[in-house]
């Protein structure tokens, strides 16, 4: 029996006739061949990426090790948030005062608000305090954290106070035992914040877009949507490809070195499940 042709696409009908019945096999069309991945191609558009963005002089200089002034100022105030969380969760967790639950549920009603709501609020302030259109105008909303605090205090309260008690016989200070024996123990919730606060800031955009007015101050993420919507960088699907991928490098690094004690923080911290 012909074996009926079907369009490239759909394959071929074959029939056949086997002890007397026919049998009919589809055979479905070749498989089209794997594109080979041209790796000059791929550095020739890392290079122009890095090139491109380096003209917009924001923030950070992605050809200049990464961006170093923007992860110079994402470590600044992620240093401010770690020693403001520490003792926001050291008090929370260990010490004692009237109304503590309740001034520490309502600290945490902040994250029950859309970072987008406290835009104008925040905006006013920084204008108020003379800090629009400088860097120092992004980082100040940011130098507490409620989700840090919640994130320390149950650290801390997982540490047993057989460790303090050691500590104040042999007459440490309270900022002695935070210091030298509790931060030292809590390192896994450190690293997990500081790891949470870096992805999140690093790619923070309406925030600087609203504080932010000139381009030498701008951000990288702003950086990075200026050229996707300039006519240079409007068609240049590979060489957008290839910024983006450079922005989000060293968050990935990061991520993969940290990524057990990241897990391993929130196991700690009575948070997992």
């Amino acid at each position: 029996m012909p074996a009926p042709k079907l369009p490239g696409r759909l394959g071929t009908y074959i029939a056949s006739s086997v002890a007397g019945e026919t049998v009919r096999a589809f055979i479905p069309p070749p498989l089209p061949p794997v594109p080979k991945l041209e790796l000059d191609g791929l550095y020739h558009h890392l290079e122009r990426a890095s090139q491109s963005l380096g003209r917009f002089n924001s923030m950070t200089n992605l050809t200049a090790a990464c961006g170093h002034a923007m992860l110079g100022v994402t470590l600044l105030y992620l240093a401010v948030q770690i020693v403001t969380i520490s003792l926001a969760g050291y008090a929370f967790a260990r010490l004692s005062f009237p109304g503590r639950d309740f001034i520490f549920y309502v600290f945490l009603l902040q994250l029950m608000l859309v970072p987008p709501i406290l835009i104008v609020p925040n905006l006013r302030t920084i204008v108020d305090l003379g800090l629009y259109g400088s860097l120092l105008g992004v980082m100040a909303p940011y130098f507490a954290s409620a989700f840090g605090t919640f994130l320390m205090r149950q650290t801390f309260r997982q540490i047993p106070r057989d460790f303090e008690e050691a500590a104040v016989i042999d007459g440490a200070h309270w900022w002695q035992i935070l210091w030298h024996v509790l931060l030292p123990m809590a390192k896994p919730g450190l690293i997990a914040f500081s790891l949470v606060s870096l992805m999140a800031h690093w790619n923070e955009f309406l925030w600087p877009l609203m504080v932010l007015n000139e381009p030498r101050t701008h951000t990288l993420t702003i950086g990075l949507a200026t050229f996707a919507l300039s006519t240079e960088g409007g068609r240049e699907w590979g060489l957008l490809a290839a910024g983006t991928l450079l922005v989000m490098f060293p968050l990935l690094a990061l991520f993969a070195v940290f990524q057990r004690q990241f897990v391993n923080s929130f196991m700690f911290a009575g948070l997992k499940g």
